[in-house]
């Protein structure tokens, strides 16, 4: 089916940008703090830029990663396992949360997105651990998300060589962390 290749290609694609920028973001703060001059003006520039917009931001993340679940599961017709529910649990309220902030203008709701992003992420990371080391260990013993529901230990796709659904997922979450973690850094040092 071309077109779920193509949205999982184009997913993981966005996914390893969003690595990228967040690997270069710690870099650059890393920089800041050893006391490298273009480090100090890039990075002031992108969180600032990060920080006015944060609520949309997030909005948008979280929108997508829904939005992509949502697709595989009816589109691709592959269905959540256990752990691809859990992780369902902690993004999709992000949506409405965020998206009632974005409408009502507020920007003080990080605590509850970090909360539910931290607690997704620790679940999409250890659910990444389990498909890729049934990767890299075929006779290991069957996964944990094969116990009850479908099975993700046989990943449908993996992109890039590491980028399945958990981490797409584990990537949606840490990028609304790492947000609002600017949005908060930022806040406290103007005001």
């Amino acid at each position: 089916m071309p077109i779920v290749e193509n949205v999982m290609f184009g997913l993981s694609s966005l996914a390893l940008l969003s690595q990228i920028g967040i690997a270069l973001l710690g870099l650059l703060y890393i920089g800041t703090k050893i006391g490298i001059q273009p480090c100090n003006t890039w990075y002031e520039r992108i969180c600032t830029i990060l920080s006015s917009n944060t609520v949309a931001f997030a909005f948008v993340v979280v929108l997508v990663a829904m939005l992509g679940s949502l697709f595989f599961e009816h589109v691709a017709g592959w269905d959540p396992c256990t752990l691809c529910w859990w992780q369902r649990i902690f993004m999709y309220p992000q949506v409405f949360i965020l998206g009632v902030a974005l409408y009502l203008k507020r920007k003080d709701v990080f605590q509850y997105t970090i909360l539910l992003s931290s607690i997704g992420g620790i679940i999409a990371l250890y659910h990444w651990w389990l498909q890729l080391s049934k990767v890299l260990f075929p006779a290991a013993p069957t996964s944990v998300c094969s116990l009850s529901g479908p099975s993700c230990a046989f990943t449908p796709t993996m992109t890039f060589g590491y980028i399945t659904i958990p981490m797409l997922a584990l990537t949606a979450f840490c990028l609304t962390i790492v947000s609002f973690l600017i949005h908060r850094k930022i806040k406290t040092e103007y005001t």
